[in-house]
């Protein structure tokens, strides 16, 4: 845990797919990672319990979502 702690300590970006927001110790990874100051999103077919502590929610399938999401991130990174 200490280990899992540390990486969101250290992470810019967080993405929680298909949770409930309520199973521990997995649930408090958003609020730690939100804590450190991470963008948090989440993609889930209905809106979990700690939904609060997401700046982007996406409502729908991840295996529909989950490519569109990783399709601006592409094109995000590329160089202007």
């Amino acid at each position: 845990m200490d280990r899992i702690e540390a990486a969101l300590s250290r992470c810019t970006h967080f993405l929680a797919v298909g949770t409930s927001g309520v199973v521990y110790p997995a649930a408090g990874f958003l609020h730690v990672a939100k804590l450190s100051g991470a963008t948090t999103h989440g993609i889930n077919l209905d809106l979990p319990e700690n939904s609060r502590l997401f700046a982007r929610f996406h409502r729908g399938k991840a295996g529909e979502l989950l490519p569109l999401w990783d399709a601006s991130l592409e094109v995000a990174d590329m160089p202007s």
